[in-house]
């Protein structure tokens, strides 16, 4: 799934606004939390998360979706540091 597509889906449906990236190398969704996000609004971006992936084959429970978001997230800080 490109990221411009669960970026659309996940306003759509679940009325999450998130990012979606192209740019160079780089292909993600943005989420920006912030210190007015709420835990049932993260909780919320989560189940979001696993209903597409679910529905795409990508995951078999929520413990391959958090683990899928730790690598993610790893690499990016990776790169990031790298920058």
């Amino acid at each position: 799934m490109k990221p411009e597509e669960l970026d659309s889906k996940l306003f759509s449906q679940f009325k999450i606004h998130t990012v979606g990236i192209n740019w160079e190398n780089i292909h993600c969704v943005r989420v920006t939390p912030h210190v007015y996000t709420r835990p049932k609004d993260l909780d919320k971006l989560v189940m979001a998360l696993e209903k597409i992936a679910a529905g795409k084959g990508l995951i078999q429970s929520r413990q391959g979706l958090l683990n899928m978001l730790q690598n993610n997230r790893n690499i990016l800080l990776s790169a990031g540091a790298h920058a």
